[in-house]
Formats: structure tokens, sequence, C-alpha cells
């Protein structure tokens, strides 16, 4: 026993039972994890659902977009951290490349590789935390581009007890704003990139990081976007315009910067958040007739929104 938790070791895969969650997420809340799992490849993932016994899964990349009940968590919880590696697995004519990235690489280390290889077409994502599974899986984007557009194929876990890996296409990934159709675990991925002047990469890398630590809350203890943005609108806007700007529920607040960011300020909880969400989404429809939709994914035990 370690620090009052069950350690067990399946073949790749680390385990551990009630495991606290509020360390593995960006925002810092989360109860007791009945099983808490870090497996390698797709084959230590498979033996892990093996052993589920019908558990609820819940999917944890880098913990930067997900918000988990407070109490109990009757679940097994994959985290792909240590699903690591990122390599040149072809060329294309144009003189790119296309890499293959395992699902736990955090994204900035990917644009680290990019950089060093003079690779182009992902700096735009400079300064988006989490893993590069997760960005996959939530089609993440920022300043016109969205990554999906540059994935070639995914490796995808069935989360059943066969665990089937199939190699699945971008058509089949059925990418849409901030979301994907991927059903199961993306263990890893291949994406298509232009070659490019690691001068010109690093400069428009450090322009857009820049850009958003002028505008977002980075070093703040969030979950990134809280709201997705409605078709022609800016999410963030609307809740500024509503006067939510520094409204608060417990710990959780409002960002005074960017208003679609909810931050910790101390001891917040699962409760204290989505009771913010709430009244937020309540007082930007009265005030606009805009209906805003989560952005970030929650586990919430019976009020699961998603996982």
């Amino acid at each position: 026993m370690k620090a009052g938790r069950l350690y067990k070791e399946i073949k790749g895969a680390e385990v551990m039972f009630g495991e606290p969650l509020a360390g593995h997420t960006s925002l810092n809340i989360g109860g007791r994890a009945e099983i808490f799992a870090r497996p390698v490849d797709a084959e230590s993932l498979s033996r892990l659902l093996g052993c589920a016994a019908g558990l609820p899964v819940i999917l944890m990349g880098g913990g930067t977009n997900l918000l988990v009940a407070d109490g109990d968590i009757k679940a097994l919880v994959i985290s792909t951290g240590d699903m690591r590696g990122i390599e040149i697995c072809g060329g294309r004519e144009d003189g790119g490349a296309i890499i293959s990235v395992a699902a736990g690489e955090p994204l900035k280390k990917v644009l680290a590789f990019c950089l060093q290889n003079g690779l182009s077409g992902l700096e735009p994502l400079a300064g988006i935390p989490g893993s590069i599974g997760g960005a996959v899986a939530g089609n993440a984007g920022a300043h016109g581009l969205q990554i999906g557009a540059l994935v070639r194929s995914a490796l995808v876990v069935d989360l059943s007890a066969s665990a089937t890996v199939k190699k699945v296409s971008n058509e089949d990934l059925g990418f849409r704003y901030r979301g994907s159709s991927a059903r199961g675990l993306i263990t890893n991925v291949e994406i298509a990139l232009k070659k490019g002047e690691p001068q010109e990469i690093k400069k428009l890398m450090v322009k857009n990081f820049d850009l958003k630590k002028k505008t977002q809350p980075l070093a703040a203890r969030s979950a990134g976007c809280v709201f997705k943005n409605p078709e022609g609108f800016s999410a963030g806007r609307l809740i500024d315009a509503a006067g939510f700007k520094g409204a608060r529920v417990g710990d959780i607040e409002v960002s005074r910067m960017h208003a679609n960011f909810f931050i910790n300020k101390g001891k917040g909880t699962a409760a204290d958040f989505t009771e913010l969400m709430g009244k937020v989404r309540d007082g930007v429809f009265k005030r606009s007739g805009v209906s805003l939709e989560p952005e970030i994914r929650m586990y919430l035990g019976d009020k699961n929104a998603g996982n």
C-alpha cells in the first residue's frame, strides 16, 4: 500500500484503487476512482478492459478539459499519460511528412518535435494544453485550424471486453466542431504536415502562444473553454455581455480575463462548477436568446454529460 492507495500491476499498465482524481485534472477537482489505470499501449489497455467487470469507463488524456464528480467514482478511469512516442512514419510528395504520435504525448512536445524536424501545420495550436489523443478526439482548434483537418488516421480501441483495435480513416473519425465520432480510446494518430522553415515555424508558434497568454488565463486552474462558440458568436463575449465576468459560486469564478474560462480559486468543487455553468447559461439565454453548449467533458455520476 502506498499513500493509502492499493496498487496492482497488470502487464504493461499501472493500476491504482481509490485514486483521488483531483491531482490528475487541470481543475484540481474530482473524487476517488474505484480503479485508475495507465496503460502503455493497445495491448495493455485490452488486458485492463478484460478485468473491468462491467464498470463504466472514463477516458482521461491530459485531464485538461474534464470535470469529474466530487464523490466516489464507480468507474475504471483510464489515463493515456504513459502512451508515449513520436516518429516520422512516411514522406509526402510536397516534401512534408507523416508523423505517428502516441495518444499520451503532450501537445507541446508534438509541437517541439515539429519545430525540430521542420514540419509545419500545427503552429496555431501553440499554447493549448493536454495530450494529442484528447486534442484529436475533441478536434481541438485555434486561429482557423482544427486538428482534424491534418489527421490522416488513428488507431482506436473498442472499450468493450473484446477491446478490438481498428485503424480508422479521417473520414470515419467524423470530425466536427470541437468533437469527433471516435468510438473508443484513441491510442495513436497519424498527422500529415508540410515542410517548413524552422525559423518561420518558431515565429508562428511564439506569436500564437503570446496571443493566448495575453487573452487567456493560462496559468490558472481551469478546464479551458467551458462552452462551445455558437455559430456566429463568441461564447466568451456573450458571457461578458451578460455581466458574468467575475461571477462566482464557492471557489469557482468566471475569469476576468476571458469569460469562457472558469477558474478554481481554491477549494472549488464539481457542484460549484456546474451551478455556475447553469447560472451563466441561463443568463446568456435570457439576454441574447443564444443557448450555450458545454465544450468541456463532464463525468458527474447520474448526471453524466459525456465521457
